[in-house]
């Protein structure tokens, strides 16, 4: 019998870092199983599209969905809004 060739990670957020790096965090947590409410850092980022700050949440505002792997994150709205 032969071995497969298969990655195996310690933790979830190892795999999704190393193993699945095309997806967001919370985007390869999601397709892992992990509920939406565990989702999300709660840091802010910026949504260019619509010009302001919005947190890295699912929910109503100022949650703004879940941020992409590219999302510079930042700690606090004000922080964020002055990249805006």
């Amino acid at each position: 019998s032969g071995q497969l060739d298969v990655e195996v990670y310690d933790s979830l957020d190892e795999c999704c870092a190393s193993g699945i790096f095309w997806l967001s965090k919370g985007e390869c947590f999601a397709a892992s199983g992990v509920a939406q409410e565990e989702l999300g850092t709660n840091k802010f980022y910026v949504d260019w599209i619509n010009e302001h700050c919005v947190k890295d949440c699912e929910g109503p505002a100022p949650c703004g969905g879940l941020a992409q792997a590219w999302d510079p994150l930042y700690d606090s709205s004000a922080a964020c809004c002055a990249k805006v």
